[in-house]
């Protein structure tokens, strides 16, 4: 994948497998909106929060796989779009899941991050 294309993340726990509250459904998708990978896992719990951030943990590690500079997440969860837009600030947000810190460095191998609302 060229460093010039840019990359969707798609997380979408509300239309999971067998609509199972513990699911976590990631796609990334190429510029053209083709789904170059799905992933679906089970989630440790059926906490919206905790399974979006998880998703975003996903589609970093899978965006930085494809070698992605460039990426756009679309998220209805208003908390992952402020962690997203504002970054990760100390005594900003309360690391309730212990995930800040890989967040953190995988967002640094991206030259732009983006973030989009979808319903």
């Amino acid at each position: 994948m060229s460093e010039y294309q840019k990359v969707f993340i798609f997380i979408n726990n509300n239309i999971s497998r067998n609509n199972h509250p513990s699911f976590v459904l990631v796609f990334l998708k190429n510029k053209e909106g083709k789904t170059v990978k799905k992933i679906e896992e089970r989630a440790l719990f059926a906490d919206k929060n905790f399974q979006d951030i998880s998703g975003l943990l996903i589609g970093l590690k899978e965006a930085i796989r494809f070698g992605a500079k460039k990426i756009l997440v679309l998220t209805d969860n208003l908390f992952l779009q402020n962690i997203i837009r504002n970054g990760i600030r100390e005594n900003h947000y309360f690391d309730h899941y212990g995930f800040f810190p890989d967040i953190i460095e995988m967002m640094n191998n991206f030259d732009e991050i983006g973030v989009k609302v979808v319903a």
